[in-house]
């Protein structure tokens, strides 16, 4: 993507400045490993990225081996919490929502946790690394968004929407919705002191709700 690539560049470029070495932390995001179905992968596993995402490794590649700059890569697993990134149309369209057969199993991973892990990352004096950042919530897409529904007050049925007919509205955009994945972040673990304090969108469903729901009056 040509915007992100000027904003890359740019960046480093200012970043290269000056006596003080600069870090810059880059978000990538666990769709470029497509899908991995139940096996699990980590930062060593060989990419795949989805259509969408198929730039993303190359500029990974760009921060990574930048000189003079600390470069970091993050790649998160699908962001909830607060106004809900891809689980806010669960709250706003329940019953609506879900692409595929709703067997796949998301890697996700709270906002606040993921802030957490880029201030670790930031802090940490390392150079050259890429870091999975992801709980360890394992249920499935229909699952999550069940609970949703329901979190909403819609008791009605979730009917979950063929890839091939997604397909016809959102594009690749459909492709990234139904992928199955599990991904490993014990690297931050390791190396960064991380730990998500959170166990899973399911476990506090409620509360994202009403987060949701007052981003809406706010």
């Amino acid at each position: 993507m040509a915007k992100n690539k000027l904003t890359i560049d740019t960046l480093l470029d200012a970043a290269g400045r000056g006596a003080q070495p600069k870090t810059l932390v880059f978000t990538s995001g666990a769709w470029v490993y497509g899908d991995t179905g139940d096996r699990m992968v980590d930062e060593t596993t060989p990419l795949n990225p989805i259509k969408l995402v198929a730039w993303r490794p190359a500029h990974e590649q760009l921060v990574l081996r930048a000189s003079g700059v600390r470069g970091l890569v993050i790649r998160p697993g699908c962001v909830y919490g607060g106004a809900g990134g891809l689980t806010a149309p669960w709250f706003a369209k329940p019953g609506e929502t879900v692409v595929g057969d709703g067997r796949q199993r998301w890697t996700m991973v709270h906002v606040d946790d993921l802030a957490d892990a880029y201030v670790r990352a930031a802090e940490s004096g390392l150079a050259g690394e890429i870091f999975n950042v992801t709980d360890r919530s394992r249920f499935t897409v229909l699952e999550l968004a069940t609970a949703a529904a329901r979190a909403a007050g819609y008791k009605g049925e979730i009917r979950p929407l063929p890839l091939a007919e997604a397909r016809k509205t959102m594009g690749d955009f459909a492709d990234a919705l139904a992928v199955n994945q599990h991904v490993d972040s014990g690297k931050a673990v390791r190396l960064l002191g991380w730990q998500p304090r959170h166990g899973g969108f399911l476990d506090e469903v409620e509360v994202f709700y009403g987060a949701w729901k007052a981003r809406l009056s706010s």
